[in-house]
């Protein structure tokens, strides 16, 4: 583990099996793009996570990102699933081309987005390294839907990272 200036906490991947790959999953459709494991080489954290938190009946959610960085084969394998996806328009405040399948992360099969992330047209057929991985909070509170988001991370960054 590493830290940089910025106040980010920098997790590198040293891949020794305390999690079987797969744990934790990246997927399009049904095609994997990088699991814990030998995919991940490492996890860029901000020491103070940007909350975004919204009302949400009659309770809060948080939620922040964490990076994962992945290897080469990873980055191939997300050129090669989006190439051939159809590509659809959606009505938001402009027309916006975005791709047939959605994004989803799995940890212990249990999908993380309940919708799953839209991909932009424009990431079609590009390598991509870096993929933003949300966590969501709930709480009664601000503060208590950031601990749960907060609580949530350290479960997945640990199987990310490798670490008992």
């Amino acid at each position: 583990m590493a830290c940089s200036s910025e106040g980010t906490k920098i997790y590198k991947v040293d891949y020794k099996g305390n999690y079987p790959e797969g744990t934790f999953r990246a997927v399009i459709g049904n095609e994997t793009v990088f699991t814990n494991g030998y995919d991940i080489v490492e996890i860029s954290v901000k020491r103070k996570p940007d909350f975004f938190c919204y009302a949400v009946n009659k309770g809060v959610l948080c939620d922040f990102n964490i990076d994962v960085k992945v290897n080469e084969v990873s980055s191939k394998k997300f050129k090669e699933i989006t190439q051939n996806l159809k590509v659809t328009t959606i009505k938001l405040e402009k027309n916006i081309t975005i791709l047939s399948k959605r994004f989803n992360y799995y940890l212990n099969d249990e999908k993380l987005e309940s919708e799953g992330l839209i991909i932009d047209r424009k990431l079609q057929d590009k390598r991509i390294d870096i993929f933003s991985v949300t966590i969501k909070g709930k709480g009664i509170t601000e503060e208590e839907a950031q601990t749960n988001a907060l609580k949530k991370s350290e479960d997945i960054i640990r199987v990310l990272a490798d670490k008992k």
